[in-house]
């Protein structure tokens, strides 16, 4: 009896010791170089999207607006002899110290501002340290420029560097499969808009589809060309690999005051998944127009663009523009997708005064465009004007 006793004492204690090694007080541990003995540097976190948070055996949106925002500040250089001594963010269900969740997060500090990376923490392997959920991340003063660093090793070894703006994954990090099945409502949740660092490219992302194993995603877009909320949603890329969780829309030329919306979908040779959440971007705030086209409100005494007669129109119609001084002058024809329909104009040079042209409805291969809402832009140097035009059959 005694034995028995004695074998079930070591193995709980076995299980506690194992337990305390994969679940340790701090995640994200972060260290700052190149500042004073005694300076202190805050380090932000900024979640872009839902943040999760242990509820029994599973995970739940969280509504603690602690683990969505939170900072901590180190003080001086970091010691790389004592990495157990850098602070960092604990989980809120393990209950000590400065908290977060699992997320999609921004990372910054009050020392270099403008520099950042994404980090996203969505897995809930990571959540229930399935794999040891430590990491550290330094920040490098010293550079110039700014530079994060990231490591899963205790003795701070092979050191990987962030470029400014990227986004970071913490399986990727351990070298893990990721796993969102335990996130409740993860898919309707798992899309990302993340400002464009270009000032042209929208750019969205997400995870790993939680239900089946996917083999590539599907992007779709809507464009509002006079802002207001998405309508029609059209297939624009496809991703065959199901693990590219990223996609930036390249060179989307539109006019200021515009939206952009996307969604995705998940796919394999047998099966679709429904569509994520829908993020959208609005032009005038997220990020510029493409070669820095300005609002036409600044120059609407200046040039002027008319509603285009008859409209709705079949089969022709008449689009009227005036121009202050002589001005090379592009007018096309845009369907909903965004896609040029026609070019009337290709950067003629007009006198000032009014102008008449007439598009006849056809496309560029002289077919007859089908019924629908089209858009015509008018562009002039960085001036680009643009109405909304209806076609019936």
């Amino acid at each position: 009896m005694k034995r028995v006793a004695l074998f079930l004492f070591v193995l709980f204690s076995f299980e506690q010791v194992h337990s305390q090694e994969t679940i340790p007080t701090q995640q994200l541990i972060l260290g700052v170089t190149g500042v004073g003995s005694s300076e202190q540097v805050t380090h932000y976190i900024s979640a872009v999207n839902k943040v999760w948070e242990r509820s029994g055996s599973t995970f739940v949106i969280s509504s603690d607006q602690g683990i969505y925002n939170n900072s901590l500040i180190t003080t001086g250089n970091a010691d790389f002899s004592a990495p157990g001594a850098w602070p960092g963010f604990n989980f809120k269900w393990l209950g000590t110290g400065i908290k977060w969740g699992l997320g999609f997060y921004k990372v910054t500090n009050s020392k270099q501002t403008d520099k950042h990376f994404y980090l996203d923490t969505r897995d809930s392997d990571f959540g229930n340290a399935v794999y040891t959920p430590d990491f550290f991340v330094h920040f490098n003063h010293n550079n110039g420029n700014g530079f994060y660093e990231y490591t899963n090793s205790g003795i701070l070894v092979n050191w990987t560097g962030i470029s400014n703006g990227n986004i970071v994954r913490v399986w990727n990090i351990h070298n893990q499969l990721p796993n969102t099945s335990g996130l409740q409502n993860y898919w309707s949740n798992a899309l990302v808009g993340i400002p464009s660092s270009n000032n042209v490219s929208p750019r969205i992302a997400w995870g790993p589809y939680p239900s089946f194993t996917a083999t590539g995603y599907k992007i779709y877009r809507s464009i509002n060309f006079f802002g207001g909320g998405p309508g029609t949603f059209y297939l624009i890329q496809t991703i065959n690999s199901g693990s590219v969780y990223e996609f930036t829309d390249p060179n989307l030329g539109l006019g200021s005051g515009a939206k952009v919306y996307y969604k995705v979908k998940a796919f394999n040779s047998s099966q679709t998944s429904s569509f994520t959440n829908t993020v959208g971007f609005d032009i005038s705030s997220d990020f510029l127009p493409k070669n820095g086209e300005r609002d036409e409100t600044s120059y609407r005494f200046d040039y002027t663009l008319s509603q285009n007669f008859p409209n709705p129109f079949n089969p022709s119609t008449v689009v009227k523009f005036e121009l202050p001084t002589k001005n090379e002058v592009l007018l096309e024809i845009y369907d909903l997708m965004g896609q040029k329909i026609a070019t009337l104009l290709k950067n003629e040079e007009k006198e000032s005064g009014s102008h008449v042209v007439m598009w006849d409805g056809k496309d560029q291969q002289g077919r007859n465009a089908p019924s629908g809402v089209y858009f015509y832009r008018l562009r002039l140097d960085e001036i680009v004007l643009t109405k909304k035009m209806t076609l019936i059959r």
